[in-house]
């Protein structure tokens, strides 16, 4: 599904495109190696049509790294991916999986969130410098917050009283290891005028 109005689209399209180049450099300085990573388009969604979006895509049980907007935008911006891929997630940042026999002495849960987490603040944090930079503004994030949950309640910790979400789709491969995941940003009303307001027709790159 695309969003109500095209130019919207490539605001987003570009937006995220930035956010990606970013977020793979970050990650390659961190684990050494090369980074593929792909953003689909980018879609303004009612929270029905994301829900099911999050279902058909990523499954009934999902991983989740969120981090509160406040400053020039205010909102939510979140990365979601399938619960099962979160090994995959820690393989693909430390470089080699645990041997079989020392699995059960390893806190593989807390070594999930904390690669959810570390992963999820990239992504975010280069998305939210992409949107800041678009805007000459200045958007603070808060502690990135990890939970584990269904596409319907993931997608109501998000939006909170918000109507719409805007949706995309992310993949990385590196180390062997393959993650799809959105990323999702529910803004208020007043956000949302201010992202799309044609003052700030052109996104700047990176610095």
């Amino acid at each position: 599904m695309a969003p109500n109005h095209s130019p919207d689209r490539e605001l987003f399209d570009k937006l995220m495109a930035i956010a990606a180049e970013h977020a793979a450099s970050t990650l390659h300085e961190m684990i050494g190696q090369k980074i593929e990573l792909s953003i689909g388009s980018v879609n303004l969604l009612p929270n029905d049509a994301a829900i099911s979006v999050l279902a058909n895509n990523l499954g009934r049980r999902l991983a989740l790294v969120k981090q509160p907007l406040s400053g020039a935008l205010t909102g939510t911006a979140a990365f979601a991916l399938a619960d099962e891929q979160s090994t995959n997630l820690v393989s693909m940042l430390i470089d080699q999986d645990p041997p079989v026999e020392d699995r059960g002495e390893l806190d593989v849960t807390g070594l999930e969130a904390e690669a959810i987490a570390e992963l999820g603040n990239i992504l975010l944090n280069s998305s939210v410098k992409a949107l800041a930079n678009h805007l000459s503004a200045q958007i603070e994030t808060g502690l990135p917050v990890v939970d584990r949950g269904t596409p319907i309640s993931v997608t109501r910790q998000v939006s909170h009283n918000n109507q719409e979400l805007i949706l995309s789709r992310i993949s990385l491969r590196s180390n062997g290891a393959n993650i799809d995941g959105h990323i999702l940003l529910a803004l208020d009303a007043a956000s949302m005028t201010k992202l799309l307001s044609p003052h700030h027709s052109h996104a700047s790159e990176l610095a």
